[in-house]
């Protein structure tokens, strides 16, 4: 009991403590009020506890606390009784409040982006919560575009198959160009297990070099030499070197060709081989044909001796690249030769070599050239196709072709 009352005791200090706090704070607030008066009366009527005072000259807050304590006739002890103190609320909010400084310090410095925070974490949770519902549309959805995607894996290996039909029959008349005399080719296509970016379909070449020999891998049974050709036939097709823009061409079945292209950085660009080397991939296979010094005998029609014969194709002058492509031509032996300006890049000596080697080729040479001394000598039938699509075919050198045009 005693322990009791001491408590009581205490607990009224405090609450008189408090009390005489907030008296001084409503005296001076009521300072304030004494402006606006009594009229305000009725406004602050509805308070319990409410007092108005007059300050005079020398009043400060101290004095004019204890006078109004003095005054009032509502003791401290009914203060007391007026306070609702609960332990437990307090606890609860000061709980709360390290709670909140906590979270300000983890996921942000105000309310507004905890409860931000809070609104993103809650919409990955409601995922995966769904996620079986979520697994199941995306394999619903996988397995709808799997199914277009095998439709397009189907279209695009029929349309392979219909032009490895062709391409087969261009490659070898291709390769017939470049000395391959009984060639095969094949293009086998074969479906994969799995499906990539260039879809289901192992794409394999095969051929045979050799007659009555069956047709096999091509990666397995080229030499070095083949496969340069073979690859330079296929990329010539690709790029559509011997495809005319319009109408067809008819050549004979006894004729072979050889063609030299105006543009020929194809056949040395990024090549490190020696000119014995570069020339020896396109001549048939065979020790006499792959032969050393049967290689720089056509090299030796083209003017080139000695040690220059192992220079490196990829620092030739113009002129000679032309002159090493000559010699490729040569090396074919073909019946029909295709030339494009020859004379290109070529000093005077070469050019002399070239005019003498044409005229007496025994075959036949179609070529295009704006060389006048070159077209007059080799020459001796002029096919002129003119601007409006008409064609002159006459038997005769270049100069007298330009007479008869003078005399028309």
């Amino acid at each position: 009991m005693k322990k009791s009352g001491n408590t009581k005791s205490e607990k009224k200090l405090v609450y008189g403590a408090i009390i005489t706090f907030l008296l001084a704070v409503a005296v001076f607030s009521s300072i304030k009020l004494t402006k606006v008066d009594a009229m305000n009366g009725k406004e602050y009527a509805k308070y319990k506890y409410y007092t108005s005072y007059q300050v005079q000259p020398g009043d400060t807050l101290t004095s004019i606390a204890q006078e109004h304590i003095k005054n009032s006739n509502v003791s401290t002890s009914d203060y007391i009784d007026e306070v609702n103190y609960e332990p437990q609320r307090v606890a609860e909010v000061e709980e709360r409040l390290n709670l909140i400084n906590h979270l300000k310090l983890k996921y942000g410095q105000s309310i507004e982006k905890i409860i931000a925070y809070k609104g993103e974490k809650q919409a990955y949770l409601d995922s995966l919560n769904n996620y079986n519902l979520m697994r199941e549309e995306t394999k619903t959805k996988l397995d709808k575009e799997m199914s277009e995607l095998v439709v397009l894996c189907d279209k695009l290996s029929s349309l392979r198959k219909k032009y490895a039909i062709k391409l087969e029959e261009t490659v070898v008349k291709a390769l017939e160009d470049l000395n391959f005399l009984s060639v095969k080719f094949k293009i086998n296509v074969s479906k994969k297990e799995n499906v990539s970016a260039n879809g289901q379909d192992e794409v394999e070449f095969l051929i045979s070099t050799n007659p009555g020999e069956e047709v096999k891998s091509l990666a397995k049974v080229a030499s070095g030499g083949e496969l340069s050709r073979i690859m330079l036939a296929i990329k010539s097709i690709l790029a559509g070197e011997d495809e005319p823009d319009e109408g067809t061409v008819k050549w004979g079945v006894s004729t072979s060709r050889s063609y030299f292209p105006k543009d020929n950085s194809k056949y040395f660009d990024g090549c490190e081989l020696n000119l014995v080397d570069w020339l020896r991939q396109y001549s048939a296979a065979g020790f006499e044909t792959q032969n050393e010094s049967y290689i720089r005998g056509f090299l030796g029609r083209m003017l080139f001796s000695g040690d220059d014969v192992f220079k490196q194709v990829n620092v030739l002058s113009g002129g000679e690249k032309v002159r090493c492509m000559l010699s490729r031509m040569m090396l074919y032996g073909s019946n029909v030769l295709i030339l494009d300006q020859p004379t290109n890049h070529l000093d005077l000596e070469s050019i002399t070599a070239v005019n003498n080697g044409l005229k007496a080729f025994k075959g036949n040479v179609i070529f295009a050239s704006h060389d006048h001394e070159f077209v007059n000598t080799v020459a001796n039938r002029i096919i002129d196709i003119r601007e409006d699509g008409t064609i002159v075919d006459r038997m005769c050198t270049f100069d007298e072709y330009i007479e008869m045009k003078r005399g028309n």
